[in-house]
């Protein structure tokens, strides 16, 4: 099988209802998405979302990069195996680890993925590892908008079974809004909580301890993302164990966290951490250091990025949480069938089909497309 054409989406989806947590409010995706065609006829497709405070990219630097970096590594390769092409993807991400284009390879290394999986008849989560379970369950989000807001939200969750939820903190008031999941959710509800980078080391330190009486399992990014010594300070003082999200995109990010003591889970997200192959790179580290991790997502992902992180968690068993498929329940249209979610409590079951296991909808990708490039 030989790569002919490659073609990259800028796509706009609004959603059903804003997002908000310290670092940002939003009430739309805008998401990159890759289809790599063969001249065997078979396309792979893959997405990413840039955030230009974790990766430092815009949707624009996305474009070049898979337009001037990695795309022209990829048009007229040929491709013999499942094996061949993990190989390839290995030796390309090196390079998107050294220039900080994380989220540029995710689009392509998804969509690589997805189109040998499916001309070699193997699933994505051969990729990753072997599947060893056949549920899973999602976490719960909670925004940090307003009272109202969250108890609604909090309600639903409660009506639908979830068993543990992400609470965003760091924006309005956390006491009340934590007192609000609690007292609506019940004792026995696992609640952790996001800080998205808002407080100073000390700030977070006495935040935390205030917290602690609604009885949260983790915190995640209390401090900036660069802020390390901020991290490991926190770490050291709260009392509970730290979560590294905008502190981790990279493996020399996570190898340095690691090295200095400054958490004690990573929150891995393909979108941010080089894709499926990237993202297994940083949790070699995670196990080398006896450190724990969760799989994350980022809002606005639809079923392509959904698909990729389901083969993700049922590939990883020893994930401590499982976060994403909010696609469904978020955004106003899907360009990829079938559209994901989840059942009561978070559950879902894998995926069947080769590759990702969804299929591209063209029309609402027409629909939603602000800018297409093609590569041949």
């Amino acid at each position: 099988m030989q790569i002919t054409r490659i073609e990259i989406f800028t796509i706009g989806i609004p959603f059903k209802r804003k997002y908000v947590h310290a670092e940002a409010r939003r009430d739309a995706a805008e998401n990159i998405v890759v289809q790599i065609h063969s001249d065997t006829g078979e396309t792979g497709i893959g997405e990413t979302i840039p955030r230009e405070y974790l990766t430092g990219e815009t949707p624009g630097l996305v474009v070049e990069a898979i337009c001037g970096t990695f795309g022209p590594q990829l048009v007229g390769v040929r491709l013999d195996s499942f094996e061949g092409t993990l190989g390839f993807l290995s030796e390309m991400v090196e390079m998107a680890h050294e220039r900080a284009l994380e989220a540029a390879f995710c689009a392509v290394d998804l969509a690589l993925i997805d189109l040998a999986g499916k001309h070699f008849r193997r699933p994505a989560s051969d990729a990753i590892g072997e599947v060893s379970r056949k549920k899973i369950y999602y976490t719960g989000p909670i925004s940090g908008e307003g009272p109202l807001s969250t108890a609604k939200t909090a309600l639903k969750l409660k009506l639908a079974c979830f068993s543990q939820v992400k609470v965003k903190v760091g924006v309005g008031s956390d006491t009340v809004r934590l007192a609000l999941v609690r007292g609506i959710m019940g004792s026995k509800v696992d609640i952790r909580v996001d800080a998205n980078c808002a407080w100073r080391p000390e700030q977070a330190v006495e935040n935390i301890s205030r917290m602690k009486r609604w009885r949260i399992s983790s915190i995640e990014q209390p401090v900036p993302g660069k802020d390390f010594e901020g991290m490991r300070f926190v770490r050291r003082r709260c009392g509970i164990p730290v979560m590294a999200d905008e502190s981790i995109c990279s493996l020399s990010d996570a190898q340095l966290l690691a090295e200095m003591g400054a958490c004690d889970i990573f929150n891995v997200r393909l979108a941010k951490c080089g894709g499926i192959t990237g993202s297994l790179r940083i949790l070699e580290i995670a196990r080398r250091n006896s450190l724990k991790y969760q799989l994350g997502c980022l809002v606005g992902e639809t079923s392509i990025l959904a698909a990729a992180g389901r083969a993700f968690a049922f590939a990883v068993p020893e994930l401590m949480h499982v976060e994403g498929s909010y696609n469904r329940f978020l955004l106003s249209a899907d360009i990829a069938t079938p559209h994901l979610g989840f059942g009561p409590n978070g559950v879902a079951t894998p995926l069947e089909g080769f590759g990702l296991g969804v299929t591209i909808d063209e029309k609402a990708l027409e629909k939603c497309t602000i800018d297409r490039r093609v590569l041949e």
